[in-house]
């Protein structure tokens, strides 16, 4: 991504989150672009309870602060706490009037943030709204279209998928969860529900049907997730699928957001509607299928090789209403099978356990004969994979461990690159952007066979022949 050059020279800066999880997640690129323009910036994330701890492992925020409460009342009361940390700019993902009279209560110079819902005057810096078609369709551009307008970056990010941050750590978590609960792994987990009407739901003795023959061929406990008020739709589908032989638990309305998005990461599969839930599984790089109907999955969808749209293309579909007011056909023409088919395929690309962190990539290193490899890896291409297996079979019996730098110049993030390079069978394990760089100086440089000015050349050499192509 690139940076628009002379702006104003922010140190503290207020981002008002979004309300919902979904928009959240689709919101985090704009976010972690906030950092990388400002990286020695206070960054203070402003959220709604529900929200909030969604934030609390992304480096890209300084802090979280909570909002609660409704009304002008909460909204004074948040003001004047805001007004004494003395912030010198407000960037508004949120869309509402709320967040601008908010920022303007609190006497905060810059207002950032779409000129719409009637609040342009209570901005200093008041964007214009995007026409259709003027952006990429999915909606994480739109929040990232708002900075750029602004002026706060030049270009927009490569189509990269989103992650969250610490998503190996959350796993490790939540498989003490599920130990504590006395639930057996692998766990295949399900949301049935989906916030804001029955359109988007997926027919719950499907979840069902799909889950048991799924967490069959597995060996898997079938785990269901869901708000407090859809505990009797889940404990549905845990007893139907129970009934199908499968070991099934609801833990609708048991979770707390971080308790939830451990449990999540820790999942081997993940099947779900478009909803909160679908949205988190797939940030955190956990194999996803998801039904869609009413919505529209180009603008809403999940990101990543690691996510699956199923879906009927009927012509009434996306609708975008709340409840269907004919048959359904959206949803009840998608059989389990599709679902089953999609989400064995996906079970056998699921490779995140080979991505570690730079401790427990130490500790594999410490603990036997391994050859470090530091690269770029982006695009990973055939000769990539070809000199990893020679140096692999240069020396047998030592464990390949890939660590993947960052490069400004990357088309993909190093998560994404990261992914790729498991799916390699010579690969034991991969490390990834920071924690490759904090790895590289937890052992001996000797210890490291550095790949990136062939890289580098690799790169250049497939420039070269992709415009040798398109000029011919």
């Amino acid at each position: 991504m690139r940076y628009a050059g002379e702006l104003a020279d922010y140190r503290r800066i207020l981002v008002r989150a979004t309300n919902w999880i979904g928009d959240a997640i689709m919101s985090l690129p704009a976010l972690r672009a906030i950092r990388e323009r400002y990286p020695e910036a206070h960054i203070a994330v402003l959220a709604r309870p529900w929200v909030a701890d969604l934030y609390a492992g992304e480096t890209a925020a300084s802090e979280v602060i909570p909002y609660e409460g409704r009304g002008i009342g909460a909204a004074w009361r948040v003001a004047e706490k805001l007004r004494a940390r003395r912030f010198d700019a407000a960037i508004l993902l949120q869309n509402a009037f709320d967040a601008a009279l908010i920022a303007w209560l609190a006497r905060i110079p810059s207002r950032i943030g779409y000129r719409r819902d009637g609040r342009g005057l209570l901005l200093t810096t008041a964007v214009r709204v995007p026409k259709p078609g003027e952006l990429p369709r999915h909606e994480r551009f739109y929040y990232l279209e708002m900075l750029r307008r602004a002026g706060l970056v030049d270009s927009l990010p490569t189509d990269a998928p989103i992650r969250l941050a610490k998503g190996d750590a959350a796993r490790r978590r939540g498989e003490e969860l599920y130990s504590s609960l006395g639930i057996q792994l692998p766990v295949l987990a399900v949301s049935p529900g989906a916030a804001f009407g029955t359109a988007k739901r997926w027919l719950p003795e499907r979840f069902a049907e799909a889950a048991a023959a799924l967490a069959g061929q597995a060996g898997a406990t079938v785990v269901v997730f869901g708000s407090a008020a859809e505990r009797e739709l889940c404990g549905r589908v845990a007893a139907d699928a129970a009934a199908r032989g499968a070991a099934a638990r609801n833990l609708a309305g048991r979770t707390t957001l971080t308790d939830y998005i451990a449990l999540a990461a820790a999942a081997k599969l993940y099947l779900t509607n478009d909803s909160g839930a679908m949205h988190i599984a797939s940030a955190l790089g956990v194999p996803t299928v998801t039904v869609f109907g009413a919505t529209d999955h180009t603008t809403t969808g999940p990101t990543g090789s690691l996510a699956r749209i199923v879906r009927e293309p009927v012509e009434c579909s996306p609708c975008l209403l709340r409840e269907c007011p004919i048959d359904h056909r959206c949803m009840t023409r998608v059989t389990a099978g599709r679902v089953v088919r999609e989400g064995r395929e996906l079970m056998g690309m699921d490779t995140r356990r080979k991505i570690l962190d730079a401790a427990a990539a130490r500790t594999l290193v410490e603990a036997g004969p391994t050859r470090l490899v530091s690269g770029y890896f982006d695009p990973l291409t055939a000769a990539h994979a070809d000199r990893l297996a020679e140096i692999a079979r240069a020396e047998p019996g030592r464990k390949l461990v890939v660590l993947v730098q960052p490069w400004e110049d990357a088309l993909l993030d190093a998560v994404s690159r990261a992914e790729l390079v498991a799916a390699l069978r010579t690969v034991e394990a991969v490390v990834a952007g920071e924690e490759a760089q904090r790895l590289a100086g937890m052992v001996p440089e000797a210890a490291i066979l550095h790949e990136e000015r062939a890289d580098e050349e690799r790169r250049r050499q497939l420039v070269a022949h992709i415009r040798s192509r398109h000029e011919a």
